[in-house]
Formats: C-alpha cells, structure tokens, sequence
C-alpha cells in the first residue's frame, strides 16, 4: 500500500517545478515505507494479541479464585488446579523486555527518580 502511495506521488510530482516539494515527498514516501517495515518487523499487533489473550485468561483465573474465596473452601485440590490454569497462561503470556521490570520498580520506590537505561 505505501508503495504504491509512494509510487503514485513520484509519477505525479515528476511534472512538478519546486524542487523542495519533490524532496519532502521523496523524504516522506521513504519514511512511511520503513515505518511500515518496521511495524511488520516487530510483529506489534500480534503482540498486543498476545497481550489481550493473557490477560484475559489470568482474568478467567482470578475471577475463579475471587468466587471459590467467597463461596467455598479452598482445598489442595482446587488450589492445585488454580495454579495450573495460572501457569497454561503464565507460559502462552509474552515475555517483557529484560530491565523493564527493574525501571518499574524503581520508579514505583521513588517515583522522583529518572529511569535509567534506554525505553522499553
């Protein structure tokens, strides 16, 4: 799709007389393209999918334990199953870049201190 924007606008600029006009869309085409290649590299929407399907089923989980806690006894057994729910899910959920936990931590001890390290 960017390519062919990117085609379209070349074609139709070739006529054109200010130069920087020519350069600015030449610039802009090009950015759009590895912006795009970029988003597909890094697989950003299968990883939110990824994202939303864990928390959805640690939320199965909790809302499982929260009923058992209020209605009934918790035994060996349903502690048991509860904990191999969490970590089905636990293990299908995505990994958080190493470090980011640390920055989170430290910002949540003393949120006046600047994060080190690059973002996350």
């Amino acid at each position: 799709m960017s390519a062919l924007l990117g085609t379209t606008v070349f074609t139709s600029l070739q006529h054109a007389d200010v130069a920087w006009v020519k350069t600015l869309m030449v610039v802009l085409s090009v950015s759009m393209i590895a912006l795009t290649s970029l988003q597909t590299f890094f697989k950003y929407s299968e990883r939110a999918e990824r994202h939303k399907t864990a928390a959805v089923q640690i939320g199965e989980v909790r809302r499982e334990l929260e009923q058992k806690l209020q209605f009934g006894p918790v035994d060996e057994a349903f502690a048991k199953a509860i904990r191999e729910k969490w970590d089905a899910a636990d293990r299908q959920a995505p990994t958080f870049p190493p470090g980011l936990y640390e920055r989170v931590e430290t910002l949540r001890r003393n949120p006046l201190q600047k994060p080190s390290g690059g973002g996350a």
